[in-house]
């Protein structure tokens, strides 16, 4: 899987007619992903001048009453380069009758956008999804039903911290304990 940065982009993206059950989603709030800058979940941002720019955030510990105490510093700083940003995001909404993975690409010069296109659109009907999902709450409904009945509280549940506790004393007495093949080898020496 890897790491990634977000990209959030504040120029109107380019959308076709495909789009068009997407027309009521907020892209200019929308956080992509990207694998072609740093890889440091860094957030990068296409302002709406054109220009690339990275939200960069540094915590300076210092000492106080809370051992955490500490002063953040945030600044935006421009990214001078030439380079081309393929940004992407899986759009997942029960209300939408497909799902979509969608990409754009951007090429910079010197930090100023050159290009914005689509360069990927894949819509996937979402029922088998939907279904999935239901029957997983469903699932997760009733085994938190179980747990909440009496003899799963006051029987089951001990009894499974009684077994792994014997279980764990077993492992570590395990260790010091001299190997079944040492023992055989030691009363059959030939």
């Amino acid at each position: 899987m890897g790491m990634f940065d977000y990209v959030k982009c504040e120029v109107p993206l380019p959308l076709t007619a495909d789009h068009e059950e997407l027309r009521k989603y907020d892209f200019a709030e929308a956080s992509f992903q990207t694998k072609d800058l740093e890889q440091t979940l860094s957030t990068y941002i296409i302002r709406k001048d054109g220009t690339l720019a990275v939200n960069r955030y540094n915590a300076e510990y210092v000492e106080g009453d809370s051992p955490d105490a500490q002063i953040a510093k945030q600044w935006v700083e421009d990214v001078p380069r030439t380079i081309t940003i393929r940004f992407y995001s899986y759009i997942y909404q029960d209300e939408n009758k497909n799902d979509y993975e969608i990409e754009f690409e951007a090429v910079f010069e010197k930090g100023k956008l050159i290009s914005l296109t689509n360069s990927k659109f894949v819509a996937t009907d979402n029922t088998q999804r939907k279904a999935r999902t239901l029957q997983m709450s469903i699932e997760l409904q009733k085994r938190e039903q179980l747990r909440q009945r009496w003899y799963m509280k006051y029987l089951y549940l001990p009894y499974v911290e009684m077994v792994r506790r014997v279980f764990r004393f077993y492992r570590r007495l395990k260790m010091y304990l001299i190997s079944s093949h040492t023992i055989e080898s030691w009363l059959i020496p030939w």
